[in-house]
């Protein structure tokens, strides 16, 4: 009984993290965002959401490496993930063109390359033809 109590409060903390996780994501808070997926990942390392949101997080505050390892793993554990696997062919391909300063990439210039601060992905990540 007290192996069932304790289970349900790791659920609900999980939960409650999730949801702090996505807000400061909502917010642009990436360092933040990274910080409590990375406590979920402590909880439950399997976490496919959480280390799909961390990847995104790392990326967004311009760690690649870290986020294609994320995005690794959680192709590791879930082969047919398709939000890593997109997402890690995205980043593959942004990496690709980034020995310039400045890298054409759907129609749209994308400065710092180089990954050294933060970038709007929005012409990565937003971007794909014949979808809204």
């Amino acid at each position: 009984m007290i192996t069932q109590s304790k289970n349900w409060h790791a659920e609900t903390d999980l939960d409650l993290l999730s949801r702090l996780a996505i807000e400061a994501a909502l917010t642009s808070d990436w360092t933040e965002a990274a910080k409590i997926n990375q406590k979920i990942l402590t909880m439950a390392s399997d976490n496919v959401e959480a280390l799909n949101r961390l990847a995104k997080a790392q990326m967004c505050a311009g760690d690649i490496d870290k986020s294609q390892k994320a995005y690794k793993k959680v192709l590791d554990i879930d082969p047919y993930n398709i939000i890593a696997r997109k997402n890690l062919e995205k980043i593959t391909k942004l990496c690709a063109g980034s020995t310039a300063t400045n890298t054409k990439t759907n129609g749209t210039t994308i400065k710092n390359m180089n990954l050294g601060g933060h970038i709007n992905l929005s012409t990565v990540f937003l971007f794909e033809p014949g979808k809204t």
